[in-house]
């Protein structure tokens, strides 16, 4: 590297490298050292793609070192801070500022395991290549931080290399080429160089009769028994496995055997099985993630026919994708191919499963049948407790989870079935006894986990729903729920609105005029989903005592000309007429038109208004602006029109009522209504009709 390209770099890096050092900088957070350990990579690569001296390999490692103690003090602090809180110290380690704190630790180790390579080259040590593999090895098990992993592969590939050690490093390069990048195209390259200093083992065949394929697979399975013994035993055994998978022999039941030699075969290139056998691997070790991206890779590189022969594979790569969370890519996988699977039982607990995964995350009419078909069709445990549930059988249901619990039965324990309960809970329209029951089930379920998720914030304000569900005391209710609230508080936690939608939902059904006053003391403005749940609670009150003072304080709340607001003052001009006060009615639904002109539901009910106190012309003025503000011949247009001719002929005005029919000409099925009408009450229109 030229001494100007340095000074360039070191010029770039300088704020960096200030706020890496700077003493003072006690309050840098987790972001920022997550931003500098990226920049800090970035440069690191330029320098070394340019190529590293002495002077530059010293520089970064201060910089690496200084961004390693800085992450580490800020990761004292913060754990200082949270101090014993045991809250405060689960909100740290699930927040993005710990997982920036930990990425620059992982990152600077990363990076200085590198520049000790580099060192190497520059000074023969033996110190500087132990160094470098230690800091590799280190963070492989970094599974969070994959780009990492896969670097440190590549690395160690290198620090065999130094050691003269070529199958050692094969096998590093290998795992790293087996995706499609830049990296895969380096140890793709080194691989080649490998490859070119060893002498081939088995002679490639064009075609392969039974008894050689035997053979061939014979051989790699020792070769693979004794690899621990022979570091070649892998590699000679790739040899003959890609042999076997040119010629189409590499069955499925060959790969069975195959699996059982996992450890060695992965990083080999053996073709798609490789993709199978990492997936395998990855799933049974709880990397689901992983499996997912090698199980697609695997199908991805099959023709239809080998696809159709490891078809049975289909349900490892379901159940990686249900592992991960990913229910209707799992659901994608399994429904076309249900009867091409030959355990047809484990492949209907695991799509019962991922329908069940999917109800209980999106809800919904459709999803929730989907679920029960599915439950229909599966035989364990928990789709029993899934019919039992869906089917309103609440006590049976609980008696099954409570035997689930003591045995441990796996497919029920992977059923979500306190969010399907919560799922059932919220969004069934049933009596009071079948929530009741269910509210019961629910806080039955939440009992089974473990502390830490009881501690979830949507957990405990579900558990709090469902406590209010049981809970007779309004007292006793409201105080936990200020108890829950005064929690989130000090937790840095906003769960103001949902705790209000609690207590209203609770007080609309065990003390309205409690709820009352509570809406008293709401001031504006309020968040969207606040004000939406209001309405949703206080509107569809019908005729009962409470709705009007109700009505009353949300007109106090939302703001003149919004859309809430006229929502609520219809609702109370329909109350003030259904409870007889009419003029009140009228006296309001006049103000209301004057706010809202262009609303054709404030103009049908201010004429109605004005029909109710007796006032016909300006109801008739009402009903003639109503139908300038809705399509001709509507229903709205066409009852408007009808409405209008009524109270015509009410005050005796014939001739303005046969003027009407000029003014619905255009829609001959609304004339002959207004014709009818006035046939029926002996009214003739002979005279030329004049317009209003």
């Amino acid at each position: 590297m030229s001494v100007l390209v340095r000074a360039s770099l070191f010029a770039l890096l300088a704020p960096l490298f200030a706020l890496a050092v700077d003493k003072n900088s006690d309050t840098i957070s987790g972001e920022e050292l997550r931003s500098a350990a990226v920049e800090l990579g970035q440069q690191i690569d330029a320098a070394r793609t340019e190529g590293n001296t002495s002077e530059s390999v010293e520089h970064w490692l201060r910089v690496c070192k200084a961004l390693d103690q800085r992450a580490r003090e800020a990761r004292q602090r913060a754990e200082a801070a949270a101090g014993e809180n045991e809250q405060a110290l689960e909100r740290l380690y699930r927040s993005s500022s710990w997982g920036g704190l930990n990425f620059a630790l992982a990152a600077s180790r990363y990076w200085q395991s590198w520049l000790y390579l580099d060192r190497f080259a520059l000074t023969a040590s033996p110190s500087d290549l132990s160094a470098a593999r230690h800091g590799f090895q280190t963070t492989l098990v970094l599974i969070v931080y994959p780009g990492l992993v896969r670097g440190s592969w590549l690395g160690l590939g290198y620090v065999a290399l130094a050691e003269d050690d070529l199958p050692t490093a094969r096998a590093w390069f290998d795992r790293v080429a087996l995706q499609d990048d830049a990296l895969a195209d380096i140890a793709r390259r080194e691989i080649e160089l490998i490859s070119a200093l060893e002498q081939p083992t088995v002679a490639a065949l064009d075609k392969l009769d039974a008894a050689t394929a035997d053979a061939l697979e014979a051989e790699a399975l020792a070769l693979l028994e004794r690899h621990g013994k022979s570091l070649d035993g892998a590699r000679a055994a790739a040899e003959r496995l890609r042999q076997l998978e040119a010629a189409g022999e590499l069955t499925p039941e060959r790969v069975k055997r195959l699996l059982v030699f996992r450890n060695e075969v992965i990083g080999q290139p053996v073709g798609p099985v490789g993709y199978l056998v990492s997936a395998e691997d990855a799933l049974d070790n709880a990397q689901y993630y992983t499996a997912v991206e090698k199980f697609a890779a695997f199908f991805a590189a099959l023709d239809e026919e080998r696809a159709a022969a490891f078809v049975d594979y289909r349900l490892r790569y379901a159940d990686a994708l249900l592992l991960s969370g990913l229910y209707e890519r799992s659901i994608a996988e399994l429904a076309p191919r249900m009867d091409q699977l030959a355990d047809q039982v484990t492949a209907h607990s695991l799509l019962h499963v991922a329908h069940a995964m999917r109800f209980a995350a999106q809800g919904g009419a459709p999803r929730r049948e989907a679920y029960r078909q599915a439950a229909d069709k599966a035989g364990d445990a928990g789709a029993t407790f899934s019919r039992q549930l869906l089917g309103g059988n609440l006590q049976a249901a609980s008696a099954q989870a409570k035997k689930a619990k003591r045995e441990e039965n796996p497919w029920f324990l992977r059923l979500p079935a306190f969010e399907l309960v919560y799922r059932e809970f919220g969004s069934t329209a049933s009596t009071a006894a079948l929530r009741n029951a269910q509210a019961k089930l629910g806080l039955q379920l939440v009992q089974q986990f473990d502390r830490q998720t009881r501690r979830l914030p949507w957990v405990r304000l579900a558990t709090a729903e469902l406590q209010a569900q049981l809970e007779p005391d309004v007292q006793r209710l409201g105080a936990q729920l200020d108890k829950l609230a005064d929690d989130f508080t000090r937790e840095g936690i906003d769960m103001n609105d949902a705790l209000m939608r609690i207590r209203l939902d609770y007080l609309k059904q065990r003390d309205p005029a409690q709820l009352v006053e509570m809406l008293r003391t709401l001031q504006p403005p309020l968040s969207d989903e606040l004000g939406l749940q209001l309405l949703a609670t206080v509107l569809p009150c019908n005729e009962t005592g409470w709705c009007l003072p109700a009505t009353r304080q949300l007109l106090r709340i939302y703001p003149p000309g919004s859309d809430a607001r006229l929502a609520v003052q219809l609702e109370r001009i329909r109350l003030l007429s259904a409870t007889g006060r009419d003029m009140d009615s009228y006296t309001e639904s006049r103000v209301m038109v004057a706010d809202y002109p262009h609303s054709g539901d404030a103009w049908r009910l201010y004429a109605l208004s004005c029909e109710r106190v007796g006032r016909a012309g300006d109801a008739d003025e009402a009903y003639a602006r109503l139908t300038k503000g809705v399509p001709l011949g509507s229903a709205v247009w066409e009852e408007a029109q009808l409405a209008r001719l009524h109270l015509r002929l009410g005050a005796g005005a014939e001739q303005e009522a046969c003027a009407l029919r000029q003014t619905v000409l255009q829609h001959p099925a609304t004339l002959a209504k207004l014709d009818d009408v006035l046939a029926d009450r002996g009214v003739s229109c002979l005279l030329p009709d004049k317009l209003l």
